[in-house]
């Protein structure tokens, strides 16, 4: 015999010691695809059930807290499954990377140049401002 218990009406509460990760589900927009995945997650369940995300000060002793923390380092230990290779690290972080690189090759260029004299005498070196001006130029 099974039995059945309505628990549409009963409110679901999730305790996180992550200020950061409570602030970006709240976000109206997000570019990181875990926030998003998440944020769809909640709206699922929030669809049955009333959800409350509340902070919670981490290290304190908490029970579920602690279980929590040993389960996720449990899990940064274990072998990556999915599409190799994997970065640990968030996509702004690898363009960031890739902005500063450029930037400093092309800095390097322009001071190996043994042309441009007299522009490099204009130019000692590169402006952001100069640049989105120069842009809007017609």
């Amino acid at each position: 015999m099974t039995i059945f218990v309505d628990l549409t009406n009963t409110c679901v509460y999730i305790c996180s010691d992550s200020q950061a990760a409570i602030r970006a589900i709240h976000k109206p927009r997000t570019t990181s695809k875990l926030v998003r995945e998440c944020m769809v997650a909640l709206d699922a369940l929030a669809a049955l059930h009333p959800v409350c995300v509340t902070w919670i000060p981490g290290h304190t002793g908490k029970q579920g807290n602690e279980r929590a923390d040993q389960l996720a380092r449990q899990a940064s230990g274990s072998t990556f499954i999915g599409p190799e290779p994997s970065l640990p690290i968030s996509h702004t972080v690898v363009k960031t990377a890739i902005w500063d690189l450029a930037c400093k090759q092309h800095h390097k260029c322009w001071q190996d140049l043994r042309t441009c004299r007299q522009t490099k005498e204009m130019i000692k070196d590169r402006s952001r401002r100069r640049e989105s001006d120069l842009l809007r130029l017609p």
